[in-house]
């Protein structure tokens, strides 16, 4: 019966060893084992894994966008073509009155005569001081500083503010006279605050839809033109 007991108890004990304690499911749970090791083990035990790694790996496409090349700064050159016509036409006028009138000019003749040297004169200075500067977000008025760096123009003469406004505020522009020789040049915008629109030649403007500027052809038309385009500023064709 002894033998038999101590059997039993052998026996017990040998079994008691094989059942899993509490812990050793938390231990050799998920927690215990990444992941990674579980895909790792399935990837070994797939029977098809070997096709997959004979297949062309697919790569990413990166896609570059390309950036707008940047337009370069530009100040136009000056022209003095308009004040140089505008200037010869005061002796012409003088000469021709002088003849007219047998010997003296008339007193409209001399009048007419002063006002083309005026003007003349002004369009001739003013071509050596201003220049007209495109950068790359605005159209702007310049003067021409003694060691030939560009220097503010100041207030608008008209509706005050800068003499600089945005490409995309524009909304026309125009050259008027010979395309050879155009003596004014036109546009409007809408930067200004509208309660200026009505100041000065916008008056005259039945639109309505922006503020209007005017001024002589002083700088290169040809260039003045190019750059109006390539900033793409609003035109509206006839």
């Amino acid at each position: 019966m002894r033998i038999v007991a101590v059997y039993c108890f052998i026996s017990t004990s040998l079994v008691q060893g094989f059942v899993p304690l509490p812990h050793t499911a938390k231990t050799f749970g998920k927690e215990a084992f990444p992941t990674t090791v579980t895909s790792l083990a399935a990837e070994e035990n797939n029977p098809f894994a070997f096709i997959t790694s004979l297949l062309p790996k697919q790569e990413e496409k990166v896609i570059i966008k390309e950036e707008k090349p940047k337009i370069p700064d530009a100040v136009c050159d000056p022209d003095f073509k308009l004040g140089a016509v505008v200037l010869a036409v005061a002796p012409f006028v003088l000469g021709l009155s002088t003849i007219v009138e047998g010997g003296s000019p008339s007193l409209f003749g001399v009048l007419v005569s002063l006002v083309h040297g005026l003007f003349g004169a002004l369009f001739l200075v003013q071509a050596t001081r201003i220049r007209f500067v495109f950068d790359e977000t605005c159209f702007e008025l310049k003067n021409r500083g003694v060691d030939d760096d560009l220097i503010s123009s100041g207030s608008n003469v008209v509706v005050g503010g800068e003499n600089r406004w945005t490409y995309d505020s524009f909304v026309n522009y125009e050259f008027f006279g010979p395309s050879q020789l155009p003596i004014l040049v036109y546009f409007k915008e809408t930067q200004t605050p509208e309660e200026q629109w009505s100041v000065g030649p916008g008056q005259f403007d039945k639109n309505n839809n922006g503020q209007v500027h005017f001024f002589p052809v002083i700088a290169n038309p040809g260039q003045l033109k190019a750059q109006f385009e390539l900033r793409g500023c609003a035109k509206i064709e006839a």
